[in-house]
């Protein structure tokens, strides 16, 4: 009979081992992990969490004091009122399979603890590297090392836009002209990092539109200075033409003309300029009577 009831037993431990689902859980080094059980509706009174079958916390209540063994102390701690277990300075001693139970019934979930590395910081290249505005496409690569580190996931994002979900690689068309840049985004359950923007080389106008701001701004500039060179070209014509101006102001109407600056002639008996009175007597003396 007992037997009997032994074989019974463990049929139904395995049948509920191989029933167990078994959900992921992500951690990384130094960091930490809470595991949550399905809520019972009674009271719990009894509590094992396991680790791949070694004993990670055990309590019976009136009976067993809470006790963490062998690796998991120091980083384990239960909550008796919900089951629910936390695993600090997490490192890969404390990753397996996690399954607990409460009240002496094994719960149908597992939690599989896998440890995994921060993502790298990543970097935007373009291939082919001669990727120019004559060709219809390029392909963006969102570049970083994820051994260890995932799952990953990558994400794409123009300019300061949203994020979107995407693929290691982004195929870009050549009608992309309007964006500025392009940067991606890698992400796994612990940690992401992203990129530096990375300068669309379709950016910019279409190849011979002939509109482009700096075509525009060099029309402008080179109107201007003709327009200068045909002023200046006018006014020296024009100064030519008309010859030299007398600014001198026209004399008054009845007022005598002066000619050529000569002096009016001395009258009789006066001394001419320069001479003196003794020069006049000295001249009638050797005159002849």
């Amino acid at each position: 009979m007992w037997a009997s009831c032994r074989t019974v037993l463990v049929f139904t431990l395995l049948c509920a081992a191989w029933a167990m689902k078994e959900e992921p859980r992500y951690f990384k080094e130094g960091g930490s992990l809470k595991i949550k059980p399905v809520s019972v509706s009674e009271p719990i009174t009894v509590i094992t969490w396991k680790c791949s079958g070694d004993v990670v916390a055990e309590w019976v209540k009136d009976k067993i004091e809470l006790e963490y063994l062998g690796r998991f102390k120091g980083h384990a701690s239960l909550v008796l009122a919900t089951g629910e277990l936390t695993l600090s300075n997490m490192n890969a001693q404390l990753a397996g399979t996690y399954t607990v139970e409460i009240n002496y019934q094994v719960q149908p979930v597992g939690y599989k603890a896998v440890i995994l590395k921060s993502v790298p910081t990543p970097s935007v290249a373009v291939q082919p590297l001669a990727c120019t505005r004559d060709r219809g496409s390029c392909t963006l690569v969102c570049e970083g090392d994820v051994a260890g580190a995932e799952p990953a996931t990558y994400s794409w994002k123009e300019d300061a836009g949203d994020w979107s979900r995407g693929e290691e690689r982004k195929e870009i068309l050549n009608s992309t002209r309007a964006v500025q840049t392009f940067s991606c985004r890698l992400k796994n359950p612990v940690s992401f990092k992203e990129s530096e923007p990375f300068k669309n080389p379709f950016y910019g106008e279409a190849p011979g539109s002939g509109s482009s701001t700096g075509a525009v701004v060099g029309g402008v500039i080179g109107a201007l200075l003709g327009l200068g060179l045909i002023g200046a070209g006018v006014f020296a014509y024009l100064t030519l033409k008309k010859g030299p101006q007398n600014t001198d102001s026209p004399p008054a109407a009845g007022t005598p003309l002066a000619e050529n600056n000569v002096d009016p002639p001395p009258a009789a008996g006066t001394p001419a300029p320069g001479k003196t009175e003794g020069d006049k007597l000295l001249n009638d003396k050797d005159s002849p009577a």
